[in-house]
């Protein structure tokens, strides 16, 4: 798995019609609790989309790089 940081152009596995460049990453916490499970927290990539002003968050696990 790649690393990502800021500048990179990225794309959600699942919508690869979908490209940005990570303008933020961050750390946000769980709000929910499930059973077995601790309220911890998890990597998120503030994304500008490609040719709009739009401002999207994205979970690192769900993205990558695109050259």
């Amino acid at each position: 798995m790649a690393m990502i940081r800021v500048g990179d152009t990225v794309s959600p596995i699942l919508e690869m019609h979908k490209v940005g460049e990570v303008v933020e990453l961050y750390d946000k916490k769980h709000t929910t609790m499930l059973v077995g499970g601790t309220l911890g927290t998890f990597r998120v990539a503030l994304v500008k989309l490609q040719g709009h002003d739009e401002l999207v968050e994205w979970r690192i696990r769900d993205i990558m790089r695109v050259d």
